[in-house]
């Protein structure tokens, strides 16, 4: 029997006013909450003030939650990078794994690089970058292995 499906979406948005650390730890404390009953599970990177987001769950519940954070008055520049469907989670761990570029083990540094780099372009025609393609893959594979060796 075939895993179900499941939807694998990432995004990028910046936040309209800065997020202290405080801010971001009550903003986990609901997702993870959130994420957990819905059954998805996900990624959060925070570069100043950009966001870079991965969502991975049931396609339906993924597109509502997407739905909310796309109205969510906190950020604008909401700008979708990728909606894949997958037979795995890459983060299937994690409720809602969070980092700071920064914090991301250096093993994974040209992705990272990359990742700051795109996240600090806002590159407004982004979905249509190869580069995107090139930068998520290597992301999320930098995850795999992560979830692998550790």
């Amino acid at each position: 029997m075939s895993k179900p499906e499941i939807l694998r979406l990432v995004y990028l948005s910046t936040a309209i006013e800065h997020f202290r650390s405080a801010d971001i730890e009550v903003l986990l404390a609901k997702a993870r909450k959130k994420n957990l009953e819905l059954g998805i599970t996900g990624f959060l990177v925070c570069h100043e003030d950009s966001f870079f987001q991965v969502l991975e769950g049931p396609i339906g519940d993924v597109e509502a939650l997407f739905g909310a954070i796309s109205r969510d008055p906190r950020h604008c520049a909401v700008t979708v990078l990728s909606r894949l469907l997958a037979s795995e989670r890459v983060f299937g761990q994690w409720t809602m794994g969070y980092a700071r570029p920064e914090d991301l083990i250096e093993d994974h540094a040209g992705a990272v690089d990359d990742l700051r780099e795109l996240m600090a372009d806002r590159m407004p025609d982004a979905i249509e970058d190869r580069r995107v393609g090139v930068l998520l893959t290597s992301f999320l594979n930098s995850f795999r292995e992560l979830r692998i060796s550790g």
